[in-house]
């Protein structure tokens, strides 16, 4: 999913070199600075996958029958534009989160989000509670509460 893509995105960005580690880094040439932010590693993620995207849909000749439907029915446009702004918004949020919070809040906020949208969905469409789904509940509360309680004892 995409929060678990995001804590695997943030442990890919270079950290700044601590000053014991500082003399392999001599030159400023070779020296970014840090690194790329949480910010412009997500833009440049994004734009790569968007122009292999619009590269495969005009190698494929489906680039023409896109925007010929998107100028027969602008409310598709209006509708996906929507919803990729929704999607952008909960991007910065969740690394605004990791930023504030630490990645083990942002996970678990991430799986508590998914826990919700489960019991609502059970909530507004009743459907019989089986043994699996008390099991799996019981499972996902319980790894919640491990990476809690590990997390105080190692004073984090």
């Amino acid at each position: 999913s995409i929060d678990e893509e995001m804590i695997e995105t943030k442990s890919l960005i270079k950290q700044p070199s601590s000053p014991r580690h500082h003399h392999h880094h001599k030159s400023a040439a070779h020296d970014t600075g840090g690194g790329l932010s949480p910010m412009a590693l997500m833009v440049n993620i994004n734009s790569i996958g968007f122009t292999l995207l619009l590269v495969s849909t005009i190698f494929r000749s489906a680039f023409l029958p896109i925007v010929s439907f998107i100028a027969a029915h602008p409310h598709f446009l209006a509708l996906h534009l929507t919803v990729g702004m929704g999607l952008g918004t909960a991007v910065l949020a969740y690394m605004q989160l990791i930023k504030r919070s630490g990645p083990a809040v942002a996970v678990a906020v991430a799986t508590l989000r998914k826990v919700v949208t489960v019991v609502l969905s059970y909530i507004i469409f009743p459907k019989p509670m089986t043994g699996m789904h008390a099991i799996s509940v019981a499972l996902v509360g319980g790894g919640l509460l491990v990476g809690y309680v590990g997390k105080g004892k190692r004073g984090n």
